[in-house]
């Protein structure tokens, strides 16, 4: 597997900024994390439903123009730049549910049939 490599160009090209909201989401996720430290690794999943069944997604932090995001995108995009900036261990967050990619195939061919000849569908 390619290692991935973070520098500056990396950093710098994305639609990412650590505003006061995302900073503020950054310490819910944290504090949920904390409190389940015991568990980790954890699926984003638990992390989210930790956040639900706390108060925290009832902050204006969780909302944008007035209305509520979708806590799961949201969560899923702090996470991730979470464990880019080394906010979070990598290996605290894992998905072990999704079928792996290697070397460009999936790893079980049944996954997929073909269709009249096109290009094989996931089924």
């Amino acid at each position: 597997m390619e290692e991935l490599i973070l520098n500056e160009t990396t950093r710098s090209d994305r639609k990412w900024a650590w505003t006061k909201r995302n900073i503020a989401r950054a310490d819910d996720v944290r504090s949920a994390m904390d409190e389940l430290r015991r568990w980790w690794p954890m699926t984003a999943r638990q992390i989210y439903y930790r956040l639900i069944s706390s108060d925290a997604v009832k902050q204006d932090h969780w909302r944008w123009k007035g209305r509520q995001v979708d806590i799961y995108t949201a969560l899923g995009r702090t996470l991730k730049w979470m464990r880019i900036d080394d906010k979070l261990p990598w290996n605290s967050i894992i998905d072990d549910h999704r079928d792996h990619i290697q070397n460009g195939l999936y790893r079980y061919k049944g996954l997929f049939r073909l269709r009249d000849g096109q290009f094989p569908v996931r089924i």
